[in-house]
């Protein structure tokens, strides 16, 4: 008798699809294979994101992370029209949106609170919005979320509107639901479980991670793969994807420079692009060649 869980195809067939997909790279002038982040220096180094794909996104706090993700979540589902779904385990759904817009607008989140945007910053807030709307985007704030329910919710939305990549901020907010278990031992779990759920699915899953503080202790305070406190990260991660502004350590610097670092990456070499920094809207762009 077949094992119904025997999951078998024939070699000829896999090396149909590796032919296929070769053809469609060529037919890419963007020369993108995979997903687009958003970000064209980032896109030569990595490609975009793959299918079946575990990326971190770390960094120390206040370095721009939440930012440099939201960013490319907006322009994944707004710009290229792409189903993305977005865990926000900490913030709620609502205040997230707002940032995006005002990201995608160049509009300061303060105005808006405020209520004291200018004709000109209302059309391009309103319009912004409007695009948001539209677009591909699921924001699902749930608090408190177990990689149970996680894997659940990220299967359903799978089925129900073929979501293509999967954002989450962050990854210390996941749930275990082990008995006795160390935070360590809940984290590798978390994190293995995570790996096989892009796998299954066949999405990039990109999640955000904080660095933990050892790293303000060095002269250099660039982050390490050897930062982790959760080791298997640097194991199962298929991305590894580091953000560091020099400015955050010294304010004396008229520098908005972030460097973006890919620490890294099984299918490609490691690398460094340089984005801008923009703090009135806390967003980052592109960065000009010779522009400090």
């Amino acid at each position: 008798m077949e094992s119904n869980n025997f999951d078998y195809e024939p070699i000829g067939e896999i090396v149909k699809s590796v032919q296929e997909e070769l053809a469609a790279r060529r037919e890419n002038k963007a020369h993108i294979s995979g997903i687009s982040t958003g970000f064209t220096k980032l896109d030569k180094e990595t490609s975009g994101f793959y299918s079946g794909e575990l990326i971190f996104i770390g960094a120390r706090p206040a370095m721009g992370k939440t930012a440099l993700m939201l960013e490319m979540a907006g322009s994944i589902a707004i710009r290229s029209g792409t189903e993305t779904v977005w865990f926000s385990l900490e913030t709620p759904k609502e205040y997230m949106a707002s940032r995006l817009i005002c990201m995608e607008a160049d509009v300061e989140m303060t105005l808006v609170r405020h209520g004291t945007l200018d004709p000109e910053k209302r059309k391009r807030f309103l319009a912004a919005a409007d695009a948001l709307g539209k677009s591909m985007l699921i924001i699902d704030d749930t608090p408190r979320l177990t990689i149970r329910e996680l894997t659940e919710k990220c299967r359903m939305y799978k089925e129900k509107y073929d979501v293509k990549i999967v954002f989450i901020d962050y990854l210390q907010l996941i749930f275990d639901e082990q008995e006795d278990a160390s935070f360590l031992d809940e984290m590798e779990d978390v994190v293995i479980c995570l790996k096989n759920l892009a796998k299954e699915l066949n999405v990039p899953i990109v999640v955000e991670t904080q660095i933990p503080g050892i790293i303000d202790e060095r002269v250099d305070y660039r982050p390490l793969l050897t930062d982790f406190d959760i080791p298997v990260i640097e194991e199962v991660a298929d991305k590894i994807v580091f953000l560091y502004r020099q400015k955050d350590y010294d304010n004396t610097l008229d520098d908005n420079t972030a460097e973006v670092i890919i620490a890294k990456q099984k299918n490609g070499p490691v690398a460094m692009v340089e984005l801008e920094w923009v703090p009135e809207y806390a967003k980052f762009r592109e960065k000009i060649e010779g522009k400090t």
